[in-house]
């Protein structure tokens, strides 16, 4: 996570240093700081997307096998799943057929399922990543902009007081 910070630090500062006119500095930050809310957001919807289409054929696929495999009825395959889903002990107490093995079984292969759809997600964000990359190589150079010049003073200085 300390990248990450370190990431956005860069670019929020180059944002606000390649600026034309530092009068501006604030409406530079602040469109970069939408920006990158904005892709944010859309990253996320985008990777719940992907979770949930996944989680809907990684399931099925890695646990029915498993558990109609440990002995339990095809029947019973359905409440299987929703007490996955719930986890209450209202929910587990009403699958039929089901014991410690099937149980330990279930949950392994609910795990299973997870990290596949999961290792989905990962792979899809490589494509941001690649994106970001490219982007961050398009950055313009602002070494000849690291200067003492100040364009806009925001107060005035004291006069030193007799007391300090």
């Amino acid at each position: 996570m300390t990248f990450i910070g370190y990431n956005e630090i860069i670019a929020l500062s180059n944002a606000m240093i390649s600026i034309p006119n530092h009068q501006e500095i604030g409406t530079a930050g602040g469109l970069a700081t939408a920006g990158r809310a904005s892709i944010a957001a859309v990253c996320q919807t985008v990777y719940n997307t992907i979770l949930s289409n996944r989680l809907l054929v990684t399931i099925p696929q890695t646990i029915v096998p498993a558990v109609t495999a440990a002995g339990l009825h095809q029947e019973s395959v359905q409440a299987l799943l929703e007490a996955l889903k719930l986890n209450t002990p209202a929910a587990w107490a009403a699958v039929p057929g089901l014991n410690s093995e099937i149980t330990a079984v279930a949950i392994e292969a609910n795990q299973y399922a997870y990290a596949a759809a999961y290792k989905t997600v990962f792979l899809s964000s490589l494509a941001f990543t690649g994106l970001s990359v490219i982007m961050s190589l398009l950055s313009p150079n602002v070494d000849n902009l690291m200067t003492s010049k100040v364009s806009t003073t925001l107060n005035q200085r004291r006069k030193k007081s007799n007391f300090v």
